[in-house]
């Protein structure tokens, strides 16, 4: 397990609280972003990555890994706009910063500007 070291981000973080859910492939994490800068964020699950379920067969747990390509999607507050934005899986552990389990996204194309 991978542990974020504070120092990595270039840019200012913004610490927010904004629902949302992370997508890879045909799977799904439904989750809260708790920070978030011009290039990445730091998405904490509260769901299992789950699959889609196929007929007679049960939800399949899934893994992020580093490297995955997925599409993220969140709520801006107080506005309440939704954003869905692509985004690169860069590390999986535990933040230091919000002592919780989760992933570090960096994000591509359409975001949240700071």
């Amino acid at each position: 397990m991978q542990t974020m070291h504070g120092n990595r981000r270039r840019n200012r973080r913004h610490r927010v609280h904004w629902n949302g859910e992370c997508r890879v492939g045909e799977g799904y994490a439904l989750g809260c972003f708790r920070d978030i800068s011009k290039r990445g964020a730091f998405f904490q699950p509260v769901t299992e990555l789950l699959g889609i379920p196929r007929e007679g067969a049960g939800e399949i747990p899934l893994l992020l890994r580093p490297g995955d390509a997925v599409f993220v999607t969140y709520e801006l507050l107080p506005s309440g706009r939704e954003v869905t934005a692509p985004a690169t899986v860069r590390w999986v552990g535990t933040s230091e910063d919000h002592d919780t389990f989760g992933a570090g996204l960096e994000l591509h194309g359409k975001r949240y500007k700071c």
